[in-house]
């Protein structure tokens, strides 16, 4: 080996952090660039429409009626987009993959948070890289054209904020995640346990995510918007598609699609379990001391939600998915379980994608139910060890002041 040779390999070593996450970057947007003339289902009959719409009504005078089902927030950003001289597919594509950054930064900072390392360090890249190179990841935004990674970022830095007891900017991150997208609601159960569990924050801080979602539609209001509507069309998306699941190994797999008699039945013991989940954080069962306690929080409750309550699609696993790899990062134990969801949600976009029927059944739906009462199973053994360790300290150092 010459001195060359050799110096370059020293820089290497040095700088192979930077270097590396600076190579994933890359290589995560070639991937979703190759996407970029992929029309979905839901491009082409929903988005491209949309956008059509509002750009013959003028941009955002467009906002005075709902167009689409989407949100105040996502109407406002699509009017916005009208004025801008290239293609719709381009632009709804490049949205989401900023916020597909925006996901992979804010877990590699919660999982260096959790192992005490710095930016860039091992842990950091590769929890960024898993992130950005999940199937799911690159194919959601950037081939079927969907905005789960805009409210995924939010619900991910509103985590990340109560691990730094910046409070009323965690509130303010939820109203946004609210703002994008209705299903944000299932992490509002993960905050109501860090407010008993914490005790360092009071609940009223939720006025905050209240106005910070209501301001979101403040452009749509300027346009002649009721200044309620924000929370109608909400209300109204309760009602679109109503089935006890749809392209999702739901655990209603095991039982039957009929929402018309089972959907009530359903959402109550989804929010039942749900009320075990708070019930145990009460009796100590769970804590959320940690950045990793709070993740595997957030992610159980959302799991939960998934899972059980009726008319869930594929899409909404998609945050969780991403707090599972943080999890393996921080702790290879939680290998198992990133595994069993990443790959049943994989395999539900792949299909979905090129428009074959749903891959789920009774069995998927089986293997993805054991997979989450293990998880959960998992969160509560650890909390109970760690509780007796604490306590037989405790003994021995009473026994040896007597």
């Amino acid at each position: 080996m010459n001195s060359f040779e050799k110096r370059f390999i020293d820089d290497l070593n040095k700088y192979k952090d930077i270097m590396f996450f600076a190579i994933i970057c890359l290589i995560a947007f070639f991937a979703r660039y190759a996407g970029r003339e992929c029309q979905s289902m839901d491009y082409v009959y929903f988005f491209k429409p949309w956008f059509d719409q509002m750009k013959e009504a003028g941009g955002l005078p467009s906002l005075k009626e709902q167009i689409g089902n989407y949100s105040l927030l996502y109407q406002t950003i699509i009017a916005f987009m009208t004025y801008i001289d290239i293609e719709c597919i381009y632009q709804y594509k490049i949205l989401n993959v900023i916020f597909d950054y925006g996901c992979a930064f804010v877990i590699a900072e919660l999982v260096a948070a959790a192992v005490k390392e710095k930016r860039f360090g091992q842990k950091y890249n590769i929890a960024f890289a898993v992130s950005m190179m999940l199937p799911t990841a690159i194919t959601n935004g950037a081939y079927w054209g969907q905005c789960d990674s805009i409210y995924s970022f939010f619900l991910l830095l509103t985590v990340l904020l109560l691990y730094k007891e910046k409070y009323k900017c965690a509130f303010a991150a939820y109203g946004l995640a609210f703002a994008f997208k209705f299903q944000a609601i299932f992490m509002l159960p993960f905050i109501i346990c860090c407010w008993i569990s914490k005790k360092k924050f009071s609940i009223l801080n939720l006025w905050v995510t209240l106005v910070t979602f209501w301001a979101s539609g403040i452009v749509a209001y300027l346009n002649g918007r009721n200044i309620f509507d924000a929370f109608k069309i909400y209300f109204g998306q309760a009602n679109d598609n109503i089935a006890m699941y749809d392209n999702f190994s739901s655990f209603w797999h095991l039982f039957n699609n009929d929402y018309g008699r089972f959907g009530t039945m359903a959402s109550l013991i989804a929010i039942t379990l749900m009320g075990l989940g708070l019930y145990a954080v009460m009796y100590g069962k769970k804590s959320f001391d940690n950045a990793e306690k709070l993740l595997n929080g957030a992610a159980w409750f959302l799991w939960t939600a998934i899972l059980f309550m009726p008319n869930m699609r594929d899409r909404y696993g998609f945050t969780m998915d991403i707090m599972l790899v943080g999890l393996t990062c921080i702790n290879i134990k939680y290998i198992k379980f990133a595994a069993v969801s990443v790959l049943i949600s994989t395999i539900g976009y792949g299909t979905y994608l090129v428009s074959q029927p749903s891959p789920y059944n009774r069995v998927t739906a089986l293997i993805y139910l054991i997979a989450w009462g293990y998880f959960g199973y998992t969160l509560i053994r650890d909390e109970s060890i760690k509780i007796q360790s604490e306590t037989e300290i405790k003994t021995k150092k009473t026994e040896a002041k007597k």
